[in-house]
């Protein structure tokens, strides 16, 4: 591509992802207005913190199974590029319409000599792996919505749709997928995780039967995945939280659901600057040569 091609694409995306960066900043007041701040003690700011920094590294996890993507459709791109490209637009997910950061990825991926065919491909991929390993995880709330006291049965058939699902994608596929759906079930995981930290504080000196809770964990990954493929809900707001005080009733009270989403969102939207920071230090000149 023409390097006065590549400059106006890196432009275009650039936009994208700093009008996402506005969104985010606007996220981040409203749900800190949410909070009552005066209640807060030092444990608070410390487990926010430390939430933050884990989301911000589970967004690496991300992309590093966006780079496995690109590899298995024959296109290899160094990580501190992909790294750059894909944080510079992780902040357009809450511009509302939910495709903005699809957009900008594209646009900086053909700025940096990416094939664009292959980068829409990787999307439709990713989209279509990370849905189908979020539903995989619902299968740890059955149990809840069942009203069927027997967790350790989801578990066992958790563990086998997931291996059932890894064999069959490395069988049709090959390595370079099935690590791209390791890398997402890995994001998944980690992100549910915060979630049940931040309610087990909610109830007081961390819960651990909470903790435990599958059930949490697999309803938060539900949510997450039907606030996805909401049209018009950037980054499904308001869809997860009625998802999750729909799965959770019952097991945890809705104020407290509410806050957890309140914080959570907090969290997420704290590792997403995190990580658009680092993004954005890996960024360098458009008219760069190829990263290929």
């Amino acid at each position: 591509m023409h390097v006065s091609g590549r400059k106006i694409l890196y432009v275009l995306g650039s936009g994208v992802a700093f009008f996402g960066a506005a969104f985010t900043v606007l996220q981040i007041i409203r749900q800190w207005s949410l909070l009552e701040i005066t209640q807060m003690d030092s444990g608070f700011w410390w487990l926010m913190a430390g939430c933050s920094f884990a989301y911000g590294l589970a967004n690496i996890v991300l992309t590093f199974g966006w780079i496995n993507l690109l590899r298995h459709l024959n296109e290899f791109v160094a990580a501190p590029v992909a790294l750059a490209i894909y944080g510079m637009t992780v902040p357009a997910k809450y511009i509302p319409g939910n495709i903005f950061h699809l957009a900008g990825r594209q646009a900086l991926g053909m700025a940096r000599g990416i094939d664009g065919w292959r980068l829409a491909k990787a999307s439709v991929y990713e989209l279509t792996l990370i849905v189908a390993a979020g539903l995989l995880f619902s299968i740890l709330i059955l149990p809840q919505l069942l009203t069927y006291d027997r967790p350790g049965i989801a578990s066992v058939f958790f563990l086998i749709a997931t291996s059932v699902t890894a064999t069959v994608i490395y069988a049709l596929s090959g390595r370079w997928l099935l690590l791209a759906f390791l890398d997402q079930m890995i994001f998944l995981f980690c992100s549910a995780l915060i979630f049940i930290v931040l309610i087990a504080y909610l109830a007081g000196d961390f819960d651990w039967a909470l903790i435990r809770s599958q059930a949490i964990g697999g309803a938060f990954i539900l949510a997450w995945v039907v606030g996805l493929i909401t049209p018009g809900a950037p980054a499904g707001v308001g869809v997860r939280e009625l998802v999750l005080i729909t799965c959770l009733d019952g097991l945890i009270a809705d104020e407290d659901v509410l806050s957890a989403v309140i914080l959570s969102r907090l969290v997420t939207v704290l590792g997403d600057v995190l990580f658009f920071s680092m993004a954005r230090l890996l960024s360098n000149n458009p008219a760069a040569p190829d990263a290929t």
